[in-house]
């Protein structure tokens, strides 16, 4: 069920694999971001999802303001909210695979399980091995 599509990302709620999914489409600058986040947030919350998919395959490069959030206040609230595994699909840009690194650190302690992948195919079949 598609939740928003606009400039910046797609978000979905996933219901067969309980997950609420992110599809970054480029570049997005600070306040989008966490527009696009807080969105997603509140669809973890209003459909209980338990699973969280990040495609970061055409995301750019967060500002440092930006990731700390998301690593210090979002993604314990996601954790808080029932999120028990993410996926990440990682972006082929090399600084975005570092902030993925980053995330997965913040993670660790919210989240059950977390895993990167290559493909968003990847990463719902290893979702489906939960359910």
């Amino acid at each position: 069920m598609e939740i928003i599509n606009n400039d910046s990302a797609i978000v979905v709620f996933n219901q067969a694999l309980d997950s609420v999914e992110v599809y970054w489409k480029g570049y997005v600058k600070s306040e989008p971001y966490r527009q696009v986040l807080e969105t997603a947030y509140e669809a973890i919350v209003k459909y209980k999802a338990t699973q969280w998919v990040a495609d970061m395959t055409y995301s750019g490069v967060s500002f440092t303001d930006d990731q700390q959030w998301v690593m210090n206040k979002y993604i314990p609230k996601c954790g808080k909210a029932g999120v028990q595994r993410v996926a990440i699909v990682l972006s082929k840009e090399v600084f975005a695979k570092f902030y993925g690194n980053k995330i997965n650190t913040s993670l660790g302690e919210h989240a059950a399980f977390n895993e990167y992948f290559k493909t968003r195919e990847e990463a719902h079949e290893w979702l489906k091995s939960f359910l």
